[in-house]
C-alpha cells in the first residue's frame, strides 16, 4: 500500500528522524525478505543506539509508527501484525475441488501409539516456530 496522507500531522523534527529511522529499518529487512513486527521494529531501533529500552520509549514507537501511518510518512504494510489474522469461510467451485482441498487436509495421527507425547510451549509469538515433519 502507498503512503497516504489520511491526517494532516505536524511532527518534531526529532520525530521525523525517527520515522526515518524506522523506514531505513524497515527497508534494511524488506530487502532481505523479512516483515518486521512493531516490537522487533522497536528493538531494531534499541539495539542500534537510536532509543532507549524501556516501556514508555515502546508505546512512543507504537504510537509515532501509527501517526506516521496516518500523515503518510510510513507505508502501512511496512510493519506486519502477526497476531491478526484474516479469517473467512472456505468456498469452492465445485464438489469435486472440495473433495482436492480435503486430500491435503487429510493426515495420520504421528504421535498415535507413541509411548510419550511432546509439546513445546512459547511465549512470545515472535519466537515460535511452527515444523511438519514429514516421516
Amino acid at each position: 500500500m502507498p503512503k497516504i496522507e489520511y491526517k494532516s500531522i505536524k511532527f518534531q523534527q526529532k520525530s521525523l528522524e525517527l520515522i526515518r529511522l524506522v523506514n531505513q529499518v524497515v527497508e534494511e529487512y524488506q530487502a532481505q525478505g523479512y516483515e518486521l513486527t512493531l516490537r522487533q521494529a522497536y528493538y531494531q531501533l534499541v539495539a542500534r543506539g537510536y532509543i532507549p529500552n524501556n516501556e514508555r520509549s515502546y508505546k512512543n514507537i507504537g504510537n509515532l509508527i501509527n501517526d506516521g501511518r496516518l500523515a503518510g510518512l510510513i507505508d502501512w504494510h511496512s510493519i506486519t501484525d502477526r497476531t491478526r489474522n484474516l479469517r473467512s469461510n472456505s468456498h469452492w467451485d465445485n464438489p469435486a475441488d472440495v473433495i482436492a482441498s480435503a486430500r491435503y487436509s487429510y493426515l495420520l495421527n504421528k504421535w498415535d501409539g507413541q509411548p510419550n507425547y511432546v509439546e513445546v510451549w512459547v511465549e512470545k509469538d515472535c519466537i515460535s516456530l511452527w515444523c511438519i515433519i514429514k516421516c
